[in-house]
């Protein structure tokens, strides 16, 4: 019965056996179907146990959406499949095996945030020089971690990028100096640069060598690591792959075109030994190039298996062929490197059931405004339109941007037209306003000189200060040579002024701080953000407010993150 359900092409893909299959699978033509599927076809034959299937995932999100798919599909009590992402299969692994190449099966996986608290504590432990943080420690730890991500992405050990780094440098042996580039006066600019170039990379190298050792010796993990020494674990101890190899008979790879080199390389390696692989992807739909991940992984499949079925998925469930045919119209602009190309197969998407009938005159519109201004305006009263005079729902509609700038236009329109809406972005809570006067806050309670915040501070509308009161504090700080907290004190031992005429005001402000300051040398950070919002009237005056629940909920992610924050700190402060 379900096979009935699916098209030919579908059915071709869920019912192939053993060897290698490449799915070309389009844009919503149902590919976990078919995923889905053909494991349970696999164990209905009897090719396969559940437990001799492995299916590996992008996301989350695509697990979860899998198992819930077979948990419909399998009868009740069905052994277990592995359906995990490349990070949770790896986990799994390094746990059970790791110990084969001396890892602590006990290790700790450290989040984004763990990872940058422990690099920020060990900093100075590490052999720094060009990059010797000075006034901000912080400065470059973001980027250290981008570049361990990417050496491990591409599954370069420390001591082979060491190695590669210390040859390099040597060939600069002769120039004589001590390491720095700006001592070497007789050699032109480009030599300089050039030298300095491999000085920073010899110094990247040695901080990658060094913290792995540290992590290694805290038992800590980063999700690099997983994938990486699960390759290193199946590459270096040939018994623990054919273990693996003969435990998990069938390998399945969703979102292939999206796998970097180390995770490509994890798949054949488990599919060596049986060439039982199934990689579904489409080159058209790749969004991580950017983290490393390469087109070129389709074709290393090819090269790896000539032989490998082939299968194009390109019945569309999701759109209207009018959008399918824009997509196709603009996806021609990255010929001739695309696989539609290069293998002569077509890719193009057909509108499949569900979408006959008229449609609309408009399915794909443009329009040019001449400013954004107008073009949040009006897109703006187009939703309040459709749903005042169209009969839809403000749940409907969906703007997409290419920047968080652009969004934020949209935001502030919507809000302000009294429009709800959710708003999802890479960047996070960090970029609402409410969520910024909370940062400025905590910068006071840790440097009252910091005037820049205290200044963000004392516009809070919460506290109902005047800009004109706020720009003659401004004028006297200035001219006193004082930071803006300064004059807030001043001013009150000397009860001048009509800033202290009320219990409002930049008043109340100073009064909320000095209590602020007290309360944070004995609490943690969450503890005190929230005193802040206690004492300030925060949340009352923004729920009293449009908008209002919108900049709770950001308040409240904040909060999460300051949370998650803290599990990584001993000092636990401010």
């Amino acid at each position: 019965m379900i096979l009935e359900e699916l098209n030919q092409a579908q059915r071709e893909a869920a019912t192939h056996g053993a060897g290698p299959m490449m799915i070309l699978a389009g844009a919503g033509t149902g590919k976990t179907r078919v995923i889905t599927t053909r494991i349970v076809q696999l164990i209905d034959s009897g090719l396969a146990k559940p437990s001799e299937i492995l299916a590996l995932t992008f996301t989350e999100k695509a697990t979860s959406e899998m198992i819930e798919r077979l948990d419909l599909m399998m009868p009740l009590g069905y052994e277990e499949i592995a359906v995990k992402t490349f990070h949770g299969f790896s986990e799994r692994v390094l746990r059970e095996r790791g110990h084969e190449i001396g890892l602590d099966p006990e290790f700790k996986i450290l989040s984004k945030m763990e990872q940058w608290n422990f690099l920020r504590r060990n900093l100075f432990r590490f052999p720094l020089k060009y990059y010797r943080p000075l006034g901000n420690p912080a400065k470059y730890l973001s980027f250290f971690m981008q570049h361990f991500d990417r050496l491990k992405d591409e599954f370069i050990a420390p001591e082979e990028f060491l190695e590669y780094a210390e040859e390099k440098l040597k060939k600069f042996e002769d120039w004589g100096g001590n390491g720095d580039a700006h001592s070497l006066r007789s050699r032109v600019d480009d030599e300089k640069a050039d030298y300095e170039e491999v000085v920073k990379q010899h110094e990247m190298a040695l901080l990658y060598k060094h913290y792995q050792e540290a992590m290694a010796l805290d038992g800590y993990m980063d999700f690099g690591d997983l994938v990486f020494y699960t390759l290193k674990l199946l590459e270096t101890r040939p018994s623990v792959a054919r273990e693996f190899s003969e435990r998990f008979k069938f390998v399945m790879v969703d979102e292939f075109q999206d796998t970097n080199y180390v995770q490509t390389r994890l798949a054949l390696v488990l599919a060596r030994a049986h060439g039982n692989i199934v990689v579904v992807g489409d080159d058209d739909q790749s969004i991580y190039r950017w983290r490393g991940a390469s087109l070129s992984n389709i074709t290393q499949f090819l090269k790896v298996y000539p032989q490998a079925r082939r299968v194009v998925l390109n019945e569309n469930y999701r759109s209207r062929q009018e959008i399918l045919d824009a997509a196709y119209q603009l996806i021609q602009f990255n010929n001739p490197n695309r696989l539609e190309v290069t293998s002569g197969l077509s890719k193009k998407l057909i509108a499949g059931r569900g979408f006959d009938g008229e449609l609309p005159k408009a399915a794909v519109e443009l329009r040019v405004f001449d400013s954004y201004l107008e073009e949040v305006g009006t897109i703006a009263q187009d939703v309040i339109f459709g749903v005042s005079k169209g009969g839809r729902k403000f749940s409907d509609y969906a703007i997409l941007g290419r920047t968080n700038s652009h969004l934020k236009a949209y935001a502030e329109e919507l809000m302000s037209q009294g429009v709800p809406f959710v708003m999802r972005s890479s960047d996070g809570v960090l970029q609402f306003d409410e969520v910024k006067d909370l940062i400025a806050v905590a910068r006071v309670l840790t440097d009252p000189y910091d005037t820049i915040a205290m200044y963000r501070v004392l516009n809070i509308p919460a506290f109902g200060i005047d800009i004109q009161e706020v720009f003659l504090l401004l004028k006297e700080a200035k001219a006193k040579h004082l930071s803006l907290f300064e004059v807030l004190r001043v001013k009150k031992a000397s009860s001048q002024g009509s800033l202290f005429d009320s219990t409002g005001g930049a008043m109340k402000v100073l009064e909320v701080f000095e209590r602020l300051m007290e309360y944070a040398a004995r609490h943690k950070p969450s503890s005190v953000l929230f005193k802040f919002l206690d004492l300030s009237g925060y949340v009352k005056f923004t729920l009293d407010h449009e908008g209002g629940d919108q900049r709770i909920d950001h308040i409240n992610a904040f909060g999460k993150l300051v949370v998650e924050f803290e599990k990584g700190e001993r000092k636990n402060s401010l």
